[in-house]
């Protein structure tokens, strides 16, 4: 937006000096006060409809080409926008749908967020360094969180095997899934994720309205 008022400033400011170039010339090839007679008013009048209208015509065409490509790029941003909220709202959803208590679950986001990152990676071409920064970030921080989930899962499965027969009444759905808020490491995992997805989220949120 400031570009183009930049631009139209200077168009105008170079119209009106060319607007000014023939009359400065006229008066000063015939120099001398206002004339007095019809006939100079008519030649002065001509040579000035002459020279200004193409100059005019010249300055108007510009504008119109500028006005003509600022629409067309506030409406290809509009689009590109659309598509960033409907890329936003599908990656939201691939973040959120899934548990991060669980090895499978993180692996599923995962495999889902390479997939959205090839189908969606042209709609960051303008932030593309941030976008591949932001999103290596997340995709690091879940591959530590499913090999921290393994390492507990296999922790437990020990745990449940050293429990003798008679007490064996164990909901392992239950177990697996408060074992990971009790641990420290899995839980800074956990919690690194989380930061890595509003991160990524933010970002999209923040080139949207821009």
């Amino acid at each position: 937006m400031r570009n183009i008022k930049v631009w139209v400033i200077v168009v105008l400011f170079l119209t009106a000096f060319a607007c000014y170039v023939p009359v400065w010339f006229y008066r000063d090839v015939f120099s001398g006060g206002l004339a007095t007679d019809k006939e100079s008013f008519e030649a002065f009048g001509s040579f000035i409809g002459g020279s200004l209208s193409p100059i005019l015509g010249l300055a108007n065409l510009i504008l119109l080409v500028m006005v003509a490509f600022y629409v067309a790029r506030v409406e290809d941003r509009r689009q590109l926008n659309a598509f960033r909220f409907d890329a936003y709202k599908e990656l939201a959803e691939i973040l959120n749908k899934h548990s991060l208590n669980h090895s499978e679950q993180v692996e599923i986001i995962e495999s889902n967020v390479r997939t959205f990152d090839t189908n969606n990676r042209f709609l960051f071409t303008e932030r593309e360094r941030e976008y591949l920064t932001l999103l290596g970030e997340f995709n690091t921080s879940l591959d530590l969180l499913v090999k921290q989930l393994e390492e507990d899962e296999e922790n437990q499965q020990v745990l449940v095997d050293n429990i003798p027969i008679p007490l064996k009444r164990v909901d392992m759905e239950d177990l697996r899934r408060n074992w990971p808020r009790t641990v420290t490491p899995t839980s800074r995992a956990i919690d690194r994720v989380e930061v890595c997805r509003d991160n990524l989220l933010n970002f999209m949120r923040r080139i949207m309205i821009q």
